[in-house]
């Protein structure tokens, strides 16, 4: 899998002018556009900046994953302007989302399965202590340097899951009380 660090994310971004390749939409931001891996799906690739592309999150959404689709796909060129009325409703739809699912994770309800430490009990998360134990452990563990790999061995979980655990906004609700 090709790793794009923050720095080489920030370089392409540069490269490019913060310019979807497809469409020619423009954030200097940095926050609708993002930095596409053309080659993924080919394991065999080497990793080189060359296969690294700017696009915008719509664009991104459709580019398809063979190489050969792909480089016809940048060629079709496509008025930044025609999709606008869909980014728009993207940003109002994921803004709405996010404020319901940061009230549900204030009132202690979950929208789906529980967060690793946690039951869904009538609806509300209920700390499950021998499971929360672990997930302290995960987060002591990658604050001491291990990284995702090596902790994902030690509890039997898929690196992935341990990033999640990481990244979700809960932990550091509940871990810092």
């Amino acid at each position: 899998m090709i790793d794009v660090t923050p720095q080489i994310k920030d370089k392409i971004l540069k490269k490019y002018n913060y310019t979807c390749q497809k469409c020619g939409f423009v954030d200097s931001l940095g926050e609708e556009v993002l930095v596409h891996v053309m080659a993924r799906g080919f394991k065999d690739r080497e990793y080189t900046e060359n296969l690294l592309i700017v696009l915008c999150k719509i664009c991104d959404k459709f580019a398809p994953v063979e190489e050969k689709y792909f480089n016809t796909y940048i060629a079709e060129k496509i008025p930044f302007e025609i999709l606008d009325t869909f980014r728009k409703a993207i940003k109002s739809t994921s803004k709405r989302t996010k404020k319901g699912m940061q009230r549900a994770l204030l009132e202690g309800k979950t929208l789906g399965r529980a967060p690793k430490g946690y039951n869904v009990i009538d609806g509300k998360l209920v700390i499950n202590e021998a499971e929360m134990l672990i997930v302290k452990k995960i987060f002591e563990d990658y604050n001491n340097g291990l990284g995702l790999r090596e902790i994902s061995r030690k509890y039997n979980m898929s690196a992935p899951g341990i990033k999640k655990v990481l990244e979700n906004k809960i932990y550091k609700i509940n871990l810092l009380e």
